[in-house]
């Protein structure tokens, strides 16, 4: 007994064409799962009663289920042993093995009813095949090379323009919150002002006033001290010690006056008796002196909002902020757009600042909005301007490929010939694409639908400019091997040589 391997695709007609071939009566027919044979058990049936009539002993070997089910509906006697040898000698379990030469049994009823079932059972299998039927067709077309290159300006305004070469362009914003801070580095002295009384001597013969804010000062070798009047005061004139003699020495006229330190600190305590001079004033004519302790003062130093610090922090946060808002706005590109790089353009629109200049604070905080705008285009815009800018390149009969085509885009930038904004660019569009033979697939499958497989071929070698061709239709059916009449189960592939 002979071996028979059949291929997946291997339908009736070819199966009995390699049947036929062999030289042997007795032949093991190995079908390979999912064969296009189990798509009907009539496909089987066909087989065994041609294998029946040329005498020949046919036996159905496969791995597949629903093969396996098929073949134990031949023949209620068909199954002679659970263990059979496959294609490598390797023993297959729970393989069916079905045998031609043993002839179906008609059962015991009328053979008139019994027909009409069998047609019944055959009609329906040839309509659901036909049900499922399709089609496939496979073109090679010639083709050619195509490269070209065109400068395109792209425009916020106006429309797609073929004739002046302009793409309609779409402008995009995004914004983008940043904060940072630092530590400041400005410093101030805080406190208290040493407060006490002073008293003012007039040594002059006429009374003196002084205004609130009339200035004492304390001579200190490190520098002097100021000290505030804090209210009006008029010194009296000098006059005798003794009013009933006016000859005897004079003394000088006072007044004594609540004083309060220039500045705050401890330097500015002074104790009683301390002289002072009075600003404006000579010293032979006005003195002044510490009546009551002058004390309280205190100080310390803190740190402030320096404008150093402030220009750094703006320095700081510039990068962080212009790098955020230009991923933000990238991030609002669709798989349809395309983004124009470098027409990215930012302002700061908002700036907050935790404390202002002179501030008392450790640190320093900036929040910060950064706006980006830049410029985009929708891609299907511009394979549409450049199919349009090249159809006087294509012969008649012929048309640009839309699988195979790359499309390369320079921005060139500002310069006096160019222009690069959010709102205006020029950009450089490389074109490379094949120009193939011109199908129309709608048409091509009204002119197949229904024919047979000679007449689709013939369909198939009509078209223009074809190098080659291949139909296929599955399931074969003899008698009803059509090409779909439903456009829908007729698919066809269109390739470049």
């Amino acid at each position: 007994m002979t071996k028979l391997e059949l291929e997946i695709h291997d339908d009736i007609v070819s199966t009995i064409n390699k049947v036929r071939a062999m030289n042997d009566s007795g032949i093991e027919l190995i079908i390979p799962e999912n064969s296009v044979l189990f798509e009907n058990i009539i496909n089987l049936k066909i087989i065994q009663n041609f294998s029946e009539n040329l005498g020949l002993n046919v036996i159905f070997t496969t791995p597949d289920e629903i093969g396996n089910n098929l073949i134990s509906m031949l023949d209620g006697d068909s199954n002679v042993s659970d263990f059979v040898e496959s294609p490598k000698g390797e023993i297959l379990e729970n393989t069916v093995v079905s045998r031609p030469k043993f002839k179906f049994k008609m059962p015991n009823l009328k053979k008139g009813l019994i027909f009409l079932v069998l047609f019944g059972i055959i009609v329906a299998g040839i309509f659901m095949a036909a049900q499922t039927r399709r089609a496939y067709a496979k073109i090679v077309v010639n083709s050619q090379a195509l490269t070209r290159s065109l400068t395109v300006k792209v425009k916020t305004d106006g429309s797609t323009n073929a004739e002046q070469k302009i793409l309609l362009g779409f402008e995009i914003t995004a914004e983008a919150e940043e904060a940072a801070d630092i530590e400041t580095t400005g410093e101030k002295t805080i406190g208290e002002k040493a407060a006490g009384k002073a008293t003012i001597y007039n040594k002059t013969a006429d009374e003196k006033k002084f205004k609130k804010g009339a200035v004492l000062t304390f001579d200190k070798e490190d520098g002097d001290l100021n000290y505030i009047t804090q209210d009006d005061v008029t010194v009296p004139a000098s006059a005798p010690e003794d009013a009933t003699d006016p000859a005897s020495a004079l003394k000088p006229g006072s007044a004594e006056i609540d004083v309060v330190a220039e500045n705050v600190g401890e330097t500015y305590n002074l104790s009683e008796e301390k002289t002072l001079e009075v600003s404006g004033q000579k010293k032979a004519s006005f003195e002044a002196e510490v009546s009551k302790e002058i004390e309280g003062g205190k100080s310390e130093k803190v740190k402030i909002v320096a404008q150093a610090d402030i220009d750094k922090l703006k320095e700081k946060i510039k990068t962080q902020g212009t790098d955020s808002a230009t991923n933000a706005l990238k991030r609002k590109v669709e798989l349809k757009q395309a983004f124009i790089d470098g027409s990215t353009t930012l302002a700061v629109t908002k700036e907050t600042f935790s404390h202002k200049l002179e501030d008392e604070t450790d640190k320093l905080t900036l929040t910060q909005t950064v706006t980006a705008a830049g410029l985009i285009y929708l891609k299907e815009d511009l394979s549409k301007l450049t199919d349009t800018l090249v159809q006087d390149l294509i012969p008649e009969g012929f048309e640009l490929s839309d699988k195979e085509r790359d499309t390369n885009v320079e921005v060139l930038g500002n310069s006096n010939s160019s222009t690069l904004t959010a709102k205006e660019a020029d950009i450089q569009v490389t074109l490379k694409t094949y120009i193939v033979s011109k199908i129309d697939e709608n048409s091509l499958k009204e002119r197949l639908r229904g024919k047979t497989f000679d007449e689709g071929q013939k369909v198939l070698g009509g078209i223009s400019n074809v190098k080659t061709y291949e139909l296929k239709i599955t399931p074969t059916m003899p008698f009803f091997n059509k090409v779909p009449m439903n456009p829908d189960k007729i698919e066809i592939e269109i390739v470049r040589e």
